[in-house]
């Protein structure tokens, strides 16, 4: 049970390093889509923020969820791994 606590306390960490990741990486693709050809540019770019967008969503939702299943597990466990030592 006590992995699960350090779990439940590492996530927000977790989750924003992997944030970070998909700015940086959004960024950078955005600047790609600035060299392509003007008339599919606008196109491109809104392909690319949209996607990041639904991904974003796509991962907020699952670290709530996760989250407030390992909460729930850990409030249903009575505390015996402290009072066996």
């Amino acid at each position: 049970m006590r992995e699960l606590g350090v779990l439940a306390q590492t996530l927000p960490d977790l989750q924003q390093t992997a944030r970070d990741g998909i700015v940086t990486l959004q960024g950078y693709l955005v600047q790609i889509t600035n060299t392509a050809p003007e008339g599919v540019r606008p196109l491109l770019t809104n392909t690319v923020l949209r996607f990041f967008s639904d991904g974003t969503a796509v991962m907020d939702g699952l670290t709530a969820r996760f989250g407030g299943a390992v909460g729930s597990i850990l409030s249903a466990v009575p505390d015996s791994v402290e009072s066996t030592r």
